[in-house]
C-alpha cells in the first residue's frame, strides 16, 4: 500500500480544508474524490492495529466500503490515511426518507451485513452519520471502516451494549452487528432517540402495541432488552404484513 510521508508544513496546510470532526480523528479534503483521515491523540497501540486493518481494507477493496487509496505518515509515524469519497454521498441522517424507501435500504443494509459476516468482518458501529446514501445513484455505502473487527484484529471503541457478544479475547461475533441492525431499524421505523440507550429504556417500558412488527418481531424487540441474550434474528424480516 503506498504511503505518503507528510511535512510539518504539508500538514499545516492539509488542517485548513476541515470537512468533518469525529470524536478520535478529523476528516480533511484532500481532493475532489477523496479526503484525508487524521488521528488525535489515540494511543499507539490503537493505531497500530488500525494501521493493520487499514493495510487488509486496501487489499480487500470492498465495493461497499469507502476505502483506504494510501496511509500517511509523519516522521516516520503512522497519523491516518487518505480515503475515497463522493461530493454526492450524503449521511442517512440528511435524508427525509419515507418508511417504504427506509424498509428497502434497511434490508439493503442486512444484505451487506451479511457480506461483511462472510469475510469475518463485524462492522460495530451502526449509525445513520456512519451510512451514506448517494444522491444521484441511491448507492449505499459505509464509512468510518476502521473501527471495524477483521479476523483477530479488534474494534478499537465499542459500545457497552454490544458486551453479550464479546468472548475472552474481545472478539464480538456476527450477532453483535445484527443487533446493531435490530436497534438501527426500531429507530428507523418505530420510535426514534438520540441515543441506542435511551431506545432500550423505552423498550423496556412500552407495550409495543402500536409497533410495525409482527408478534416474533415484537418478541425479538424484548429480547434486545435482554443484555444475556443472543440476537441472530434480523428485526427487517419480521414486519407486519400490509393489507
Amino acid at each position: 500500500m503506498e504511503n505518503l510521508e507528510l511535512s510539518e508544513k504539508k500538514l499545516e496546510n492539509i488542517r485548513l480544508e476541515l470537512k468533518f470532526q469525529g470524536s478520535e480523528a478529523h476528516l480533511y479534503r484532500a481532493t475532489d474524490h477523496s479526503l484525508y483521515k487524521i488521528f488525535g491523540e489515540v494511543v499507539k497501540t490503537r493505531l497500530k492495529n488500525k494501521k493493520k486493518k487499514i493495510e487488509l481494507l486496501h487489499e480487500m477493496q470492498i465495493p461497499f466500503f469507502k476505502n483506504p487509496i494510501r496511509t500517511l505518515t509523519l516522521d516516520g509515524e503512522f497519523i491516518g490515511y487518505e480515503i475515497e469519497w463522493d461530493p454526492q454521498d450524503r449521511a442517512w441522517c440528511k435524508y427525509s426518507l419515507s418508511n417504504k424507501d427506509k424498509m428497502e435500504l434497511l434490508r439493503e443494509l442486512r444484505e451487506k451485513l451479511k457480506i461483511l459476516s462472510n469475510k469475518k468482518i463485524v462492522y460495530g458501529d451502526l449509525k445513520d452519520d456512519n451510512i451514506l446514501i448517494n444522491k444521484i445513484t441511491g448507492k449505499l455505502s459505509f464509512c468510518d471502516i476502521d473501527n471495524t473487527q477483521i479476523g483477530d484484529l479488534r474494534m478499537d471503541l465499542v459500545q457497552r451494549s454490544l458486551k453479550p457478544f464479546c468472548d475472552k479475547n474481545s472478539l464480538y461475533d456476527e450477532n453483535a452487528q445484527i443487533y446493531m441492525h435490530n436497534l438501527y431499524t426500531i429507530n428507523e421505523l418505530y420510535k426514534k432517540f438520540d441515543t441506542y440507550q435511551n431506545l432500550l429504556l423505552y423498550l423496556q417500558e412500552t407495550s409495543l402495541k402500536d409497533s410495525p412488527f409482527n408478534e416474533n418481531g415484537n418478541k425479538i424487540v424484548k429480547q434486545l432488552c435482554q443484555r444475556k441474550s443472543i440476537r441472530s434474528d434480523y428485526l427487517i424480516d419480521n414486519l407486519k404484513k400490509v393489507g
